[in-house]
C-alpha cells in the first residue's frame, strides 16, 4: 500500500481547513479520473482511503477511552460518568475525528458513483465461450476485442482459494489485429488434442476504454461469474 496517498491526512500540523482542502484536492482528482472512466483505479484507491479512515477513527475512539477520567456515578442507571480532560491532544482528536467523519462522506459518495460506472461498462462487455464451453474446469484464454485489436491474456485453472475475482490471476500472453479468422487461427494454435483449455472471447462494445484501469477488472469479474455459474 502506498502510504504517500494518506499524507493528506497524516503529515502536516492539525489544522481542519488545510487538511480538508487537501483531501478535497485528492476527490477532485478522482472525479476526473472517473470521468475518464480509469474506473478500477479510483475504486481501488477509495477502498484504501476509507479503510485507513475507519481505521483512524477507531484508533481515535481508543486514544479518547483512555483520557477520560471517572467523574460521578449515576446511581439509578447504575453507570460511572466519565469527562474528558481537556487538553492538546484532546482537541487535536477532535479535529482529526471531525475531518475523518467529512471525508469518510465524500471518498463514500465517489465510491457508489465509481461503482454505478462499473456496473454500465459492465453492461457493454460479453463473454462468449470458444467455439462452446468445455466440459470441466480448466486453465485457459480470455481474448479481449478492444476496438480493432485483440488480447490474448492466459488464466490459471481455478481453485477453491479463488473466491473472488480479485484472486484470479490473468497474464498478458499476445495481441494481434482482431478478425474472426484470427481467432479461430489462435484457438487452433493453442487448444491441445483433448479440447480441455478454455477459450473466452470478450468483446467491448463501447471504444476507448483503458485495458488496464477499466477493461480488465471488469473482465476478470466476468470470467469469475461465469465460472463460478456455468461450472457448478
Amino acid at each position: 500500500m502506498d502510504t504517500t496517498k494518506f499524507s493528506w491526512l497524516t503529515e502536516g500540523p492539525v489544522d481542519y481547513e488545510l487538511k480538508q482542502y487537501k483531501m478535497l484536492a485528492i476527490i477532485s482528482r478522482l472525479r476526473k479520473d472517473l470521468e475518464n472512466n480509469l474506473v478500477w483505479n479510483v475504486i481501488e484507491e477509495v477502498e484504501e482511503q476509507l479503510d485507513r479512515l475507519y481505521k483512524t477513527k477507531y484508533e481515535i475512539e481508543i486514544k479518547e477511552e483512555g483520557n477520560r477520567i471517572p467523574k460521578d456515578i449515576d446511581f439509578f442507571n447504575f453507570e460511572i460518568i466519565y469527562e474528558t480532560q481537556e487538553n492538546e491532544a484532546s482537541r487535536e482528536h477532535r479535529i482529526v475525528d471531525d475531518i475523518v467523519d467529512d471525508a469518510i462522506v465524500e471518498f463514500g459518495d465517489i465510491y457508489m458513483d465509481a461503482r454505478k460506472s462499473w456496473r454500465a461498462i459492465e453492461h457493454e462487455i460479453s463473454l462468449t465461450w470458444i467455439p462452446k464451453k468445455t466440459p470441466i474446469l480448466n486453465h485457459g484464454f480470455i481474448i479481449i476485442r478492444n476496438e480493432t485489436t485483440c488480447y490474448a491474456y492466459s488464466f490459471d485453472k481455478p481453485s477453491k482459494m479463488s473466491n473472488s475475482w480479485r484472486n484470479i490471476k490473468i497474464e498478458k500472453h499476445s495481441e494481434f489485429k482482431f478478425s474472426n479468422d484470427n481467432i479461430i487461427k489462435f484457438y487452433d494454435k493453442y487448444q491441445d488434442p483433448e479440447d480441455s483449455i478454455m477459450f473466452a472471447r470478450i468483446d467491448v462494445k463501447v471504444n476507448g476504454l483503458e485495458l488496464e484501469g477499466a477493461v480488465l477488472p471488469i473482465v476478470k469479474s466476468i470470467l469469475f461469474s461465469r465460472l463460478v455459474s456455468d461450472f457448478t
